[in-house]
């Protein structure tokens, strides 16, 4: 007993043609699928925009709850002209908070590399920055990295550009302290 079955030219082009509506639904669907998906992008963008405007308007209230009262800057001799003088701030954890304080509050521009050699040039005088290089490898200069300082003055420009690594701010100390000499 044999079964037979003969497919017409008819019946391949039913499938043809059903296949083909199938396919258009399936390509209108993830076009739909696409749109939904460039919506949300959009939402998203926005949304982070938005949390980025609400963390600054909140650093803002921050640093303005805290008063001028509660770090005297006038107790802050910065920037350093001198070893002596780096060695005391380096030693003063009160001193050190105080130009925590500063930095956050004087110290930002618009990038974190231009913010970095702004808090650089309010820390250290560039008589004494000709002394110093980042790790201490070359002659008898002191490194900048193993003080308090380095890390004050990092997590000072991480607290304002959180994207920014800490290498990138490492390599912006180091190359403003390399530049001390062309700025006399």
């Amino acid at each position: 007993m044999e079964i037979s079955q003969t497919i017409t030219l008819s019946d391949v082009m039913n499938s043809i043609q059903h296949l083909g509506h199938v396919l258009m639904n399936v390509s209108r669907n993830m076009s739909n699928i696409q749109k939904g998906i460039d919506i949300i992008k959009v939402d998203v963008n926005k949304n982070q925009e938005t949390l980025v405007e609400i963390v600054d308007k909140i650093r803002v209230q921050q640093s303005t709850t805290i008063s001028s009262n509660t770090y005297d800057l006038s107790l802050l001799k910065v920037p350093v002209s001198n070893l002596e003088e780096l060695n005391k701030l380096e030693e003063d954890a009160e001193q050190k908070k105080i130009l925590g304080y500063m930095l956050r509050r004087h110290g930002k521009s618009f990038d974190a590399k231009r913010t970095t050699y702004l808090m650089m040039k309010l820390t250290v005088d560039n008589r004494i920055a000709e002394k110093i290089n980042m790790e201490g490898r070359r002659g008898d200069k002191l490194a900048f990295s193993h003080l308090e300082i380095s890390k004050i003055l990092i997590e000072a420009v991480k607290d304002m550009f959180p994207d920014e690594s800490i290498s990138a701010i490492k390599n912006y100390i180091s190359d403003w302290l390399k530049q001390a000499p062309k700025r006399k």
